[in-house]
């Protein structure tokens, strides 16, 4: 709460299901190929994948759910304060994020 009255911007990643997906699986696959540590020892491991709290799993079943929460959070009047960049696409990210570095840097001083 207090975090969204301080905020004056707000970076929404909204990519579409199979992008999101396919971050998943790919990252989910690499960790398991290469027994990469995720905290504390823990490594991915493949029968794993067969647990309803997977990552693969819940970013499936959760997606819709999450993007509908954020647009109804979106819609109240506490946050029509913050400047909304919904980004629907990676290439849309750099654009926004450069856009941002330009507004926040000091203006030239002569």
């Amino acid at each position: 709460e207090l975090t969204w009255r301080r905020a004056t911007h707000l970076v929404w990643l909204d990519y579409d299901r199979p992008i999101i997906m396919a971050r998943v699986i790919r990252r989910t696959v690499v960790r398991a190929v290469f027994r990469t540590e995720l905290w504390s020892g823990n490594v991915e491991r493949w029968r794993h994948l067969l647990r309803p709290s997977h990552p693969i799993r819940w970013a499936w079943s959760t997606w819709r759910r999450r993007r509908a929460e954020l647009e109804a959070l979106l819609g109240q009047g506490e946050q029509a304060h913050l400047i909304v960049h919904r980004i629907r696409r990676p290439v849309e990210a750099r654009h926004v994020l450069q856009e941002l570095a330009r507004a926040a840097a000091p203006a030239p001083t002569t």
